[in-house]
């Protein structure tokens, strides 16, 4: 048997920040701990088990097939959430029980919004990019995949669409924090530096997770017509398409904002010339533990990386 990976010898290896780049999620992940970027550039990932965020992952990745095929049907949604539960490796019960949440949720969403696939209203969903941007000093590359694209009517101003899976939905807060968002913000600048035209905004689909759980010996056909039912009474308690336009000053402090991000994560690569990885990318013991438990908790705990496996790719996100 092979033996676990200790993370004291995690390196930098052949990483570099105009070769690889960066994505919105690796940023993200060095904001929120410095240690969990170095697992990310080594490919390292938690082996599947029951990932918290299944089904925000089926949700999101149905409706941009969806929305990129123009088929609504319910073979078609079926079909999409069963290709998920697959290459996430989830066939099980706990994958089916998303993938039924899932299906109630998403045929529902597409009837809700059903003039979005007759005026053909969102455009090149699924866009990936990559893009260089940086400073005189440090020059990375940009990497990410924005959800869709579109003009309103009756307007020539672009305008990006993301969406968002939520248990709660707190409107207020939220839309207090979508004039912030990482995420978005990072998409609107690409998308700018990509097709040389201003972004007014983000229209984001807030999609609710149901609350509803599954009743001792109540079948999933059944759990989903109870789901479908629920929606059907209130609608909008489970979905929410929130306006949020970006002002130039918004967009021009965040690309400030980035490209210090960059310098940071620059200077603690170079750190490495001197020092192992392992010390100076640092644990930020403050994210263990929150709205979901840090994959490498268990690594950072015991020193090691049994239990988890090394994968193709530092984006896998961008492969689907």
């Amino acid at each position: 048997m092979r033996k676990a990976v200790k993370i004291d010898t995690l390196k930098i290896g052949d990483y570099t920040l105009i070769h690889d780049g960066l994505s919105q999620g690796l940023i993200q992940a060095f904001c929120q701990c410095p240690r969990k970027f170095l697992f990310r550039i080594n490919k390292w990932r938690k082996k599947k088990g029951k990932p918290g965020t299944l089904f925000g992952t089926i949700v999101h990745d149905v409706s941009d097939a969806v929305y990129s095929s123009g088929d609504s049907s319910l073979d078609f949604i079926d079909k999409c959430i069963d290709e998920v539960l697959t290459r996430e490796g989830q066939i099980n019960d706990f994958g089916e029980l998303q993938g039924a949440k899932a299906f109630a949720v998403l045929v529902a969403y597409c009837k809700y919004y059903a003039s979005d696939q007759k005026d053909n209203k969102f455009g090149e969903p699924e866009e990936v990019f990559s893009v260089e941007f940086g400073t005189r000093e440090i020059y990375a590359k940009r990497k990410g995949k924005i959800d869709g694209q579109f003009y309103p009517v009756k307007t020539d101003k672009l305008w990006l669409l993301e969406k968002k899976t939520m248990g709660r939905i707190y409107e207020d807060d939220l839309m207090i924090y979508l004039n912030m968002d990482f995420q978005s913000l990072f998409y609107v600048i690409a998308k700018e530096d990509i097709s040389g035209e201003s972004v007014k905004g983000v229209l984001y689909d807030v999609i609710r997770n149901p609350g509803l759980k599954l009743k001792k010996g109540e079948s999933l056909l059944d759990y989903i017509d109870r789901i479908s039912d629920d929606i059907q009474l209130r609608p909008e308690h489970y979905f929410m398409r929130l306006e949020v336009p970006f002002k130039e000053s918004d967009k021009n402090y965040f690309v400030n904002e980035v490209q210090r991000k960059t310098k940071d994560i620059f200077f603690k690569i170079k750190a490495c010339e001197k020092d192992t990885p392992y010390k100076v990318f640092y644990r930020n013991q403050s994210a263990c533990r929150g709205a979901f438990t840090c994959d490498f908790l268990e690594a950072c705990s015991t020193g090691c990386l049994q239990g988890y496996e090394q994968g193709d790719t530092i984006f896998p996100e961008l492969e689907y």
